[in-house]
This record gives structure tokens, sequence and C-alpha cells, in this order.
């Protein structure tokens, strides 16, 4: 007979944060080496003397998302009444299954914030909220 596991909600959402955090961690750590092995496929091209159209290096695809940062942003914004933290709101762009290849997700994310008229933060709280 199989044992059932039971889990509190807290603990779940735990478990689903380190899975989160471990998973963007995965993807800097990819994106970091995707450029490494650019870096060095372009010395050995220089280095065989190849064209400059022969040199060109695959680049990462850049990921086609049905909707908008600004429009993922603003619909979760709008779904929270007391606002979001700038890691919340991080974290639950990326539920969505919004795909970046951001080596500073949080920081394409504030950029996002900063300059978009329709979103306040509050200063006390550090919640970010539709205005």
């Amino acid at each position: 007979m199989v044992e059932e596991t039971r889990l509190t909600v807290a603990e779940l959402e735990q478990l689903l944060e380190r899975k989160k955090r471990r998973l963007s961690s995965l993807h800097r750590k990819r994106d970091q080496i995707e450029h490494r092995l650019q870096t060095v496929q372009a010395k050995i091209s220089r280095i065989q003397g190849l064209p400059e159209r022969a040199r060109a290096v695959k680049s990462v695809s850049r990921p086609k998302n049905e909707r908008t940062l600004k429009e993922v942003v603003t619909e979760l914004l709008g779904n929270s009444k007391k606002g979001l933290s700038l890691q919340d709101l991080s974290d639950k762009v990326l539920a969505t299954g919004y795909q970046t290849t951001s080596t500073n997700f949080k920081n394409t994310l504030y950029q996002t914030l900063y300059h978009h008229d329709g979103i306040q933060l509050n200063k006390e709280t550090g919640l970010y909220s539709l205005s």
C-alpha cells in the first residue's frame, strides 16, 4: 500500500517557490553558458579566417509570448487588491508561462514598471499597484 504524504498549502507553496527559484537560476546559468559558447565560437571562426558571414554565430532565439510583459503585469496587478512586491510580481509573471531569456528578469520587470504610466509604487509598503 502506498503511503499518502499530506502537505499543508504553505508547505506546497514553499516547495513551489523553491522550484521556481531553482528554475530561474538554471535559466540564468544556461544563458551565461550560451553567451560564453558564442564567444568561443566567434574566436574559433576568426582564427580559422572564415568570412564574416560564416563567422556569424546562431543567436538564442527570442521567446514568442502571446502577450507583452506590460500586458501580463497589468493583468496581474489588476487582480491584486493590495498590490505586489517586485519579487512576487516576478514570480507570478513567470508562473503565467511568460518566457524570457533575460539574465536579470527582475531588472527587466522593474524597467517595465518604472516606465508604465498606469502603475505606481507605494514607497511605504514597497508594493506596486495600478493607479
